[in-house]
């Protein structure tokens, strides 16, 4: 994200934003198979 490879969705910054400053924990949930890859470019 912070090289400008993937594109968010509207508000999806912002989002992100805010629970990074409430200290808030993020997970990444993803239906595609192969999740090492997804994982491994964010």
């Amino acid at each position: 994200m912070r090289a400008g490879g993937l594109a968010l969705r509207p508000g999806i910054e912002a989002m992100l934003a805010a629970a990074n400053q409430a200290g808030l924990r993020l997970a990444i949930a993803t239906t595609i198979t192969t999740t090492e890859y997804n994982i491994d470019a964010l």
